[in-house]
């Protein structure tokens, strides 16, 4: 298994990644959760992914929350991924403040890849 925990705050006004692991190829079950806190004085929302691949990459799962002023939220993401460049691939929690100019603030972020045999769907 991978992980990455991140127990440091990270402040944001449009976008950044409170947590990111580099994994090699296989089959991957992902888990990212991270605290989310508006410090600013008005209501905003953020968006917040899991991410496969460098820069803004292939979003494999996404979640909204829109929170008031010194609103205070706790989020998780889960999916499962193929992982197939052979150097292997950057997995990320990437959070976005939606159309704010505003501060967003990100605390004890977690992300962890386990790598399965393989990946089935139902």
């Amino acid at each position: 298994m991978d992980a990455q925990f991140n127990q440091h705050i990270v402040d944001f006004s449009s976008s950044a990644d409170p947590a990111s692991i580099n994994v090699p190829a296989g089959a991957y079950v992902v888990l990212a959760k991270t605290g989310l806190y508006n410090i600013s004085g008005s209501t905003q929302t953020t968006e917040c992914q899991l991410q496969q691949g460098a820069g803004n990459g292939n979003v494999l799962d996404v979640i909204d929350v829109t929170l008031t002023s010194a609103q205070t939220a706790a989020i998780s993401l889960m999916a499962s991924t193929n992982v197939t460049a052979s150097g292997g691939e950057r997995l990320a929690l990437h959070c976005i403040c939606v159309g704010c100019g505003g501060n967003t603030r990100s605390f004890f972020s977690h992300l962890a890849a386990i790598q399965v045999g393989t990946l089935s769907v139902p």
